[in-house]
């Protein structure tokens, strides 16, 4: 869950933050992409993102 909004600006004003900004990309792409469980597990594309905001 999400612990704060997501229309905040992205600060990073440290070298540690910087740091840890790019440790959750590698992790993230460690992972693969989301699963969004309530629609049968399918992956979180651009594209369903896309086609759920036109619906």
């Amino acid at each position: 869950m999400a612990t704060q909004s997501f229309y905040e600006d992205l600060v990073l004003d440290s070298p540690e933050a910087v740091h840890n900004l790019e440790k959750a990309i590698d992790e993230a792409d460690r992972r693969g992409p989301l699963r969004i469980r309530d629609t049968g597990a399918i992956p979180c594309t651009d594209d369903v993102i896309r086609k759920f905001m036109e619906s």
